[in-house]
């Protein structure tokens, strides 16, 4: 379960409010954005947008242009902060919120994209609103995070599981991550607390932090065998409860595991709030 260089997804997200009127069809204006970018970690994503009828997005990338109907976008992740309208749209573009709508969309290519955001009625359209975006690729900057630990945290005389140990306690000093958000022993999933890319969040579970350390193993180099105890046994089993933590690393005759995953009570956040799309002032960007 270790991020190959060759598959990469860049996500992004984006908070829209202050609707204006166009032609008799209501749209919403962007007036903030936030790029993020995953691969295998659960990365959340939003598109909200304000009572759209139609629209179509387009991006303009080293002087090409690709349309993005509406149909592209998809609904996907449900958010536990965010009460949804509709329980009957799961498979709809949009999920219909008080003031707005939810849905997301994909980037398949890291790089610079200047958009609009269209109201078309018929054959007319008009601009509602022009941006540039950066779309950041996700292994660029989680290499660059670990490369940058490594550095920091070893030298030269170290052996590999030297500089291994020298990681996993950066990785767990000073309270430095917590686990994926919980409300009151449970999962939850937020809109409004980001769980992921981990090396932001500084949030990871017991599924994203062995892949993790293999990828950190693989960085510092020297090992023989990487191996992702997180599959070993059936899910839940008991074999499973005392392994599934764990990254084992092996040089020679010699195995070792490492284990940084947090104490789920780290992500307690109490009673979940849910996000007033109908109040745009209070909105602020993800964490």
């Amino acid at each position: 379960m270790v991020p190959g260089a060759a598959l990469k997804r860049c996500l992004w997200e984006i908070i829209a409010w202050q609707a204006v009127r166009r032609q008799s069809i209501l749209i919403s204006s962007i007036s903030w954005i936030r790029l993020v970018s995953g691969f295998m970690e659960v990365c959340q994503r939003q598109c909200i947008f304000r009572r759209i009828i139609r629209i179509r997005i387009q991006f303009r990338c080293s002087r090409k242009t690709v349309l993005i109907k509406l149909s592209n976008l998809s609904g996907g992740q449900y958010y536990d902060d965010i009460e949804y309208l509709n329980a009957d749209d799961y498979d709809n573009s949009l999920h219909k919120v008080k003031g707005g709508y939810v849905g997301e969309v994909e980037f398949e290519k890291a790089g610079n994209y200047d958009v609009e955001v269209r109201d078309i009625h018929k054959e007319v359209y008009v601009t509602a609103k022009t941006l540039h975006w950066t779309v950041k690729d996700y292994n660029t900057d989680l290499y660059a995070w670990m490369d940058q630990i490594i550095a920091a945290n070893t030298n030269s005389s170290m052996t590999s599981f030297e500089k291994m140990d020298a990681v996993c306690e950066y990785l767990t000093s000073e309270d430095r991550f917590s686990y994926h958000t919980m409300s009151n022993g449970k999962t939850v999933t937020l809109a409004s607390i980001r769980n992921g890319p981990c090396f932001l969040s500084h949030r990871w579970n017991s599924y994203v932090s062995p892949s993790m350390l293999c990828v950190f193993a693989e960085r510092i180099g020297g090992f023989d065998k990487i191996h992702n105890c997180y599959g070993d046994y059936t899910v839940e089993s008991s074999e499973w409860s005392y392994t599934h933590y764990y990254a084992k690393l092996t040089i020679g005759s010699e195995d070792r595991l490492y284990a940084v995953c947090p104490s789920s009570f780290t992500g307690e956040i109490g009673e979940v709030k849910k996000i007033d799309f109908s109040n745009t002032k209070v909105l602020r960007p993800a964490k």
